[in-house]
């Protein structure tokens, strides 16, 4: 029996006037972390309480507020200007008669001891990005209504009565009793509203659902911090929704209970941009499935079950891949209608000429055919032929690629007069160690403005002899042998990466576009060397992990120019403890200006490789860091580097960074701020020095 909605609160929702309204900036300048101080305040006084307040936060004091103990506040709306997180704790109860708007944050949490109440018929909650959470009972007889792009997390016991509507962006309940009894749930198209629970989501929730004013997604769910995902084995029945835009999730979550839908519709899947494996049976006849996301959010679903629907299979802008020997019923075949990506492991327990052969429609030069593992964590090896042509009756190009981890070593022949198009999406990596040879003219990797912003890397690692050049549209290409990469040239695109694995040694002339990247462990060793113009990034090793990226025959670094300078043992060596440019028996040029700077961009990384803390690093202490080694320096100035700290996340205590060159390279230095009693010494210095002075001149 669901929970009675209580009259308890009525009496606590404020119509005050907002004619004297009036906004408050927390500054966080107290010394303390407490709502009730007038010092954290700007201007020393603490938001009236009478429903007039517009109360905001922004980046000055961002961090832990702590709410009166047994408070009761009354304000007119709740700001958020920062991409800083909050976390709100206490004892007390706040009363919103204009709702809570959120333009730019990483994340903000209400605690479960603070109570929200909603006054007026309706309260906006926006969330432009990041997230923001109310861990604690939401009340009132207002509705709520969800805007912006970001996510809107319900934990607590909530009772409000007027309503959900979550207009854009997501919403999610993650218990059962998050849900509000009173009032119905609807959405408008794009919209995602999702759960972390399993247990009686008939009930708890989809019954709570207007059907017929529901347009989104439904999405299932796995809670933050759990290891593996959310299991839902109770049967969904989703008839009815005939507005739905279907089934998804944000995170991940494995569907095994039957999934129920109207005669004659497709089973639907779509929203979020995480992984919903569904075990259950799809036996629904005279239905397909449909799954389509929204462009540059894409859904992957994983057909694991022994489905029996007889349908036709549309794909867009989504990833499909099929898991079970029985996962597609007799011949049904794939429809990719635009870019997408459909893909088969080794439980679907075919060739892969057998696999493309299921391909019906390709309707985009960006629709991808894959190959993937059915264990992500471990790579899968492919021997077979794979010929994208179809013995030479496909002439439009399309691109092979995976979604999880996967070596090639098959003979591949691209679609008729065509390149070799190559890819990986959503973090996957394709391992190309095939012998990419005369009837292949050239080959591209990655999409420019892909389905799937995240990507993923293509490795070539062959003995490859194609002569028209190599293209990169997008993601990463790792170069994993000397002649990875053919003949030809290799253009990089922006938002495009190179990446040179150790210790291969890649002789290709380059050209690299304004937004692309260079990095790795390897050596280039072009013909004249290596020139980084404006807007391209050197990044020595990867994103995780030190390293030091080589350069035979000269590198310059023009004006615009920038380096990603990762750092994590302050008292290390080059390339184990920070990265390094090593410029080996030719010039380091610099052709940076005063106007048109070399960015250093400084990184610190913690132990297990991401962006974090150094350990031991001294804010009193000097350092010096030599971040290129070459035997003949030209150009260099002190005037024509720019250092960006902002990722340098220990604090410096006011200390700065420079660079300086030195007999062997150049070096970023810290120089901490002389502790007070060297301002002394040196006062005492200076006025002995006068006063022998003045002796003297006697």
């Amino acid at each position: 029996m669901r929970r009675p909605f209580p009259l308890l609160f009525a009496s606590l929702v404020s119509l005050a006037s907002i004619a004297s309204a009036a906004t408050f900036t927390w500054t966080g300048a107290g010394g303390n972390d407490h709502y009730d101080n007038p010092a954290n305040w700007s201007g020393g006084i603490v938001p009236t309480n009478d429903g007039t307040a517009t109360v905001l936060f922004g980046d000055q004091g961002a961090g832990p507020v702590q709410l009166p103990l047994f408070g009761l506040l009354n304000l007119a709306s709740i700001q958020f200007q920062t991409s800083a997180s909050y976390a709100f704790s206490g004892l007390a109860l706040v009363n919103v008669n204009n709702g809570l708007d959120a333009s730019a944050t990483s994340g903000v949490r209400f605690s479960s001891g603070i109570v929200v109440t909603l006054s007026g018929e309706t309260q906006n909650v926006r969330v432009a990005s990041g997230s923001v959470e109310i861990a604690g009972a939401v009340l009132g007889g207002a509705s709520l209504t969800k805007t912006g792009s970001g996510n809107l997390v319900l934990s607590g016991l909530n009772l409000y009565s007027g309503g959900t509507q979550v207009n854009s962006g997501s919403l999610t309940f993650t218990s059962l009793a998050s849900v509000p009894n009173a009032g119905r749930i609807a959405s408008s198209t794009g919209a995602y509203v999702g759960i972390t629970f399993n247990q009686s989501v008939q009930s708890g929730f989809l019954n709570q659902i207007d059907a017929s004013a529901f347009r989104g997604s439904i999405g299932l769910d796995t809670a933050a911090g759990q290891s593996s995902p959310t299991l839902y084995n109770e049967q969904l029945d989703l008839t009815g929704f005939n507005n739905l835009a279907g089934l998804g999730s944000q995170t991940s979550a494995i569907v095994s209970g039957k999934i129920l839908i109207d005669a004659g519709t497709d089973y639907r899947f779509s929203g979020g941009n995480g992984t919903l494996y569904v075990a259950s049976e799809l036996s629904s006849t005279h239905s397909g499935i449909d799954l389509r996301s929204d462009y540059g959010s894409p859904l992957t679903v994983v057909l694991r079950g022994s489905n029996s629907f007889n349908g036709q299979v549309n794909i867009l802008h989504s990833v499909l891949v099929l898991d079970n020997i029985k996962s597609l019923y007799g011949t049904q075949r794939l429809n990719l209608n635009g870019p997408a990506y459909a893909g088969y492991t080794e439980n679907f327990n075919v060739s892969a000429s057998s696999f493309l052969s299921r391909i019906n429609t390709i309707g985009s030069s960006q629709a991808i055919v894959g190959i993937d593992s059915a264990n992500t964590a471990a790579p899968r090896t492919v021997s077979d032929a794979i010929d994208l042509s179809m013995g030479g009756t496909r002439t439009d190009s399309y691109y092979l690629g995976t979604s999880s981890r996967v070596t090639l070593t098959g003979d591949i022949t691209p679609t008729t007069g065509d390149d070799l198009y190559l890819t990986a999406v959503k973090g996957g990596h394709l391992t190309v160690a095939s012998t990419l040879g005369n009837k292949i003219p050239g080959v591209v990797i990655g999409q420019t403005n892909s389905f799937d912003p995240q990507g993923g890397t293509v490795e070539l690692k062959g003995n490859n002899t194609y002569a028209n050049g190599t293209q990169v549209l997008g993601g990463t290409l790792l170069a994993g042998s000397n002649n990875a990469l053919g003949l030809g040239g290799v253009s990089v695109n922006d938002r495009a990466t190179l990446s040179i694995a150790q210790p291969v040694l890649i002789s290709n002339q380059l050209t690299l576009s304004s937004g692309s990247t260079l990095s790795g462990y390897g050596t280039l060793g072009a013909v004249g060397g290596t020139y980084i113009g404006s807007g391209v990034r050197l990044s020595p090793g990867s994103a995780t992990h030190i390293g030091t990226l080589s350069f035979n025959n000269g590198l310059t670094l023009g004006p615009g120019s920038s380096l990603t300078f990762n750092l994590l043992s302050p008292t290390g060596s080059a390339g184990t403890g920070w990265d390094l440019i090593n410029v080996i028996g030719s010039p380091l040029n610099l052709t940076a200006t005063t106007s048109s700077p070399f960015t250093i961009d400084l990184v610190t990384l913690s132990a297990n490789g991401t962006a974090g803390q150094l350990a031991t690093f001294d804010p009193t202490q000097g350092y010096s860091w030599t971040f290129a080694t070459s035997d003949k320096i030209n150009g260099s100035s002190s005037d024509t580097f720019a250092i960006n700290a902002s990722g340098f996340l220990n604090n410096t205590a006011g200390g700065s960074f420079f660079v300086t060159q030195t007999n062997t390279g150049l070096a970023i230095n810290f120089t901490p701020v002389p502790e007070p009693s060297t301002y002394v010494l040196m006062a005492l210095g200076l006025g002995l020095v006068a006063i022998f002075e003045y002796r003297r001149r006697k």
